[in-house]
């Protein structure tokens, strides 16, 4: 007979501390699943803040790290800023040279994100001011409030019906036409929100405003969107009533 034969002959305490000891492996596991999503948020602003002392140490290919991560996100919202492809491409570029230069007075407690998308926004409302001296002025907003919180701009599901794609391209070209007549504070926060992902947080850092004011410009953006878009949307609508 070998140790502990009989599994029915086990004694009862052991059979408590296991079942004990698996309760707390599943709170255990519960409170990390929990914390997933924080813990990856986490770490990977600890690896941009990594990549960054590495790179003002003199490693050239930790800052290409840091231009591969963040190249096509500061490229769209430069071409959503600008409404031009190459204009887009040659702020981009710019907007990493000026970051390599400056990245020696980077402070390793701020965010890398919040910094990148700061040179992004001087520069890009820089370029759209010069561009607007030549252009019509931005849209008024007279008459939009500044306290409730706007749900989103609402537009038609078309999915699944391949005869729309050339409307929701058309959407497409109107929704960036709509913005680029937002003013230039209304645009970066709106871009920086709804297309970046960005908290309100992170924008009043990168705008230099308070919490509130974000709050209040994302949600006259939208409101101006709405209004500019509203005539092709009801238009688009009274098709869809006379098929």
């Amino acid at each position: 007979m070998g140790f502990w034969d009989g599994r029915d002959e086990l004694p009862r305490e052991v059979g408590v501390e296991r079942k004990e000891g698996e309760l707390n492996k599943m709170r255990r596991l519960s409170s990390e699943e929990n914390e997933t999503w924080w813990a990856e948020e986490a770490a990977l602003e600890w690896s941009d803040l990594a990549l960054v002392e590495r790179a003002q140490a003199g490693d050239r290919e930790a800052f290409e790290e840091l231009v591969q991560r963040y190249y096509s996100k500061i490229y769209s919202f430069a071409y959503r800023m600008v409404s031009d492809a190459e204009t887009a491409a040659d702020l981009t570029q710019e907007v990493f040279l000026r970051a390599f230069a400056a990245l020696p007075s980077f402070r390793l407690e701020s965010s890398f994100q919040t910094w990148i998308f700061r040179i992004a926004s001087n520069l890009c409302v820089d370029r759209h001011r010069r561009a607007q001296r030549r252009g019509p002025a931005p849209l008024s907003l007279e008459g939009f409030g500044e306290e409730e919180e706007e749900p989103g701009l609402e537009v038609p599901d078309w999915s699944g019906n391949p005869e729309r794609i050339l409307e929701r391209e058309e959407l497409r070209a109107k929704v960036q036409e709509a913005i680029g007549q937002l003013s230039e504070k209304l645009r970066t926060v709106l871009l920086l929100y709804d297309f970046q992902g960005l908290s309100y947080e992170e924008i009043a850092r990168v705008v230099g405003c308070p919490v509130g004011t974000v709050k209040s410009r994302l949600f006259n953006a939208r409101a101006a969107l709405r209004r500019i878009l509203l005539p092709y949307l009801e238009g688009d609508d009274h098709e869809e009533e006379g098929v």
